[in-house]
């Protein structure tokens, strides 16, 4: 679970902007960061910029084929229009009523009952719909201005819409953070366009195991160029020919390879080389098919030039690795969440083949109802949230006390080098009044201060917080209602919660503006019932949306052999297979005797039906503060409410 943003050179260059402005970019960072909670990556934040693109896809392929089916048509324009009203202020009723109108006019062909009616109705608002669409680019980067410059009650709307684009464009989040902290003009045209860049030809390189040639590839790609690897040397790529060389060399001899280099537009190198691999593996399923006892393999190591550029960079998939890896849970577990675990673990691949293969982990799970399973992962969505408030707040502190280091560090070396140049200086040099006024600045320099009082506030603050809210050395709480303690309303407390409390005040106002706006956010959920359930229903609804398109996705996967290229929503489909898994872990490693016996299937509707209650006793005005976030997903037959 981590938080882009947080970067001490990024952080040094959004201290000069507003509160607003650090959080809007900061939130739009953490929307696409891959480790990011379900909840607040942009695969299920249902920004129209990705599910609107999506549907045209489904009714595109509805009128060709068939698929998806009607019923699953009918049910994606559903949720469409749902989320329209809820995202009116950040669009403007301008742009999404004649969607709105494209889309009720499908719904309404579907409900005139069998026959091709609705294939047919959908064929003649392909184009509209398209056209819609491909301006919504446009009026979001001019939506994106206006917050910028005035903030206002829809900023978390467009800051989630920006993400949603940016996934679909595969922006890199670490390039993304790195070209944002070289920005010298902070306005929002700079901004926009670094967050978002103009596509542009990229070459990627790229090795090839099991040939040294594959016969005709400039056919099914006219930008490739190849050569056997003991040869590759020869192969030229203008100013970044002595790179690519560099890179020929460092690959491991042995066997039959080649080196192959394509073309690919995208709007960073390691998008470009993510393309780049994705289009390799597509154009080598043409040699499997040939040859069927080849086996072709693509090395992790790409490299990426920008054509015409000198530079390059040398990008592979990202390899996590921790000190001791741990089981989903000690307990033993129903053998259809073992099948699940299985599907999961080999979920990998182009986009809609992990998210073919994420539903098919779920359906292992006999997880075939998706509302019961929307209102479920919703529960588990705000468990995970509640979670991500105490994680933001450690991380934003430690981010903070490295912003602190370096800036001290950058002192210190500027004192030295001037009381440098201040001994060398004769004692008659005419610059030597100058020498000792810049070497008096760089000594009064309040930095090594600052750090000194933030270091000081951060450890007595955080042993506060941890005084009431416990860790493990993981910093994994032990009671997550110790934590929720400090965000509800204070009543009639202990004296180390009112501590804790207090401890956690005094740090909020030095944590970066995500990280602050998040436990205020969360403390205003807590302190009023109506707010908390307006949240568990947008996360249903948002969380039904993400479902219904993962099914979708699927049926076009497996019955129509479509394999697209929507990095979004192949990560967006581990992630929720993942949830899932999480939320099934949580319940049969806590289920004792009939409990543990429940299949999986039925753990979800029980779940879902703790949503229900939830919801019904925050209509009733029930405080949100007493929920027993520990065990909303766990077992126990007296509900989730704490006396």
């Amino acid at each position: 679970m981590r938080y882009r943003g947080f970067d001490a050179q990024l952080s040094e260059r959004l201290d000069a902007c507003s509160a607003d402005q650090a959080h809007l970019v900061q939130r739009v960072l953490g929307g696409v960061e891959p480790t990011a909670i379900h909840s607040r990556h942009a695969s299920a934040l249902a920004g129209l910029v990705t599910e609107l693109p999506r549907l045209h896809a489904a009714l595109t392929h509805h009128h060709e084929v068939g698929q998806p089916q009607k019923h699953l048509v009918d049910k994606l324009c559903e949720n469409a229009l749902r989320r329209l009203p809820v995202v009116v202020e950040a669009w403007g009723e301008e742009v999404l009523a004649p969607i709105e109108a494209l889309l009720v006019g499908v719904r309404a062909a579907i409900a005139e009952g069998p026959g091709d009616g609705s294939r047919d109705h959908t064929g003649t608002i392909l184009e509209p719909l398209r056209l819609a669409v491909a301006a919504l680019d446009d009026v979001l980067a001019d939506r994106f201005a206006r917050v910028w410059e005035s903030p206002d009650g829809s900023l978390d709307l467009v800051a989630d819409e920006v993400a949603c684009l940016l996934a679909r464009a595969d922006r890199d989040p670490v390039a993304a953070e790195q070209d944002l902290a070289r920005l010298t003009r902070w306005d929002a045209d700079a901004v926009w366009r670094t967050l978002l860049p103009a596509p542009a030809p990229h070459r990627a390189a790229l090795v090839v195991r099991g040939t040294s040639a594959l016969a005709d590839l400039e056919v099914f790609d006219p930008t490739a160029d190849q050569s056997p690897l003991r040869s590759a040397h020869r192969m030229r790529w203008g100013p970044a020919t002595n790179r690519l060389r560099a890179f020929v060399e460092h690959a491991p001899p042995g066997g039959e390879a080649c080196v192959v280099s394509l073309v690919v537009s995208a709007v960073d190198r390691p998008s470009a080389a993510r393309r780049a691999r994705r289009a390799l593996a597509e154009l080598l399923d043409q040699y499997t098919a040939g040859t069927r006892l080849l086996t072709l393999a693509v090395d992790a190591r790409v490299l990426v030039n920008r054509v015409g550029g000198p530079d390059t960079e040398e990008w592979r998939p990202a390899d996590r690795g921790t000190p001791i890896a741990r089981p989903l849970t000690r307990r033993e577990l129903p053998e259809e969440v073992r099948r699940a675990l299985r599907m999961a673990h080999v979920a990998v691949g182009a986009p809609a083949v992990a998210s073919a293969l994420a539903w098919s982990a779920l359906e292992a799970c006999g997880l075939v109802r998706r509302a019961d399973l929307a209102a479920a992962l919703a529960v588990q969505s705000l468990r995970q949230e509640v979670v991500g408030a105490y994680r933001v707040v450690r991380q934003s502190a430690s981010a903070r006390l490295d912003q602190a280091r370096v800036k001290a560090r950058l002192a210190r070396r500027t004192a030295a080098q001037r009381r440098r140049a201040l001994d060398r200086c004769p004692p008659d040099h005419p610059h030597r009044p100058r020498l000792a006024d810049l070497l008096a600045a760089a000594e009064a320099d309040p930095a090594e201060r600052d750090l000194a009082a933030l270091t000081d506030l951060v450890a007595t603050s955080l042993a506060a917080i941890g005084g009431h809210a416990r860790h493990d050395e993981r910093h994994h709480l032990r009671d997550l209602n110790t934590w929720t303690d400090l965000l509800r309303p204070p009543a009639r407390d202990p004296e180390p919660l009112v501590t804790a409390r207090t401890a956690l005040d005094a740090l909020l106002p030095v944590l970066h503006p995500a990280a602050r706006r998040q436990v205020e956010q969360w403390r205003a959920r807590l302190a009023d019932p109506a707010l908390l359930a307006a949240w568990v229903r947008e996360r249903t609804e948002r969380m039904t949306t993400v479902v219904d398109s993962l099914y979708a996705t699927r049926n076009l996967t497996l019955h129509s052999g479509l394999v697209g290229d929507e990095a979004v929503h192949g990560v967006g489909a581990v992630m929720v297979t993942d949830l899932a898994l999480e939320l099934l872990g949580n319940w049969y490693g806590n289920a004792r005797g009939e409990e543990a016996a429940l299949p999986p299937e039925a753990v979800i509707a029980v779940l879902a039906r703790r949503r229900h209650d939830m919801l019904s006793r925050l209509h009733r005005q029930a405080k949100p503060g007493r929920l027993d976030f520990a065990r909303l997903t766990s077992p126990g037959p007296d509900g989730v409410w704490r006396r």
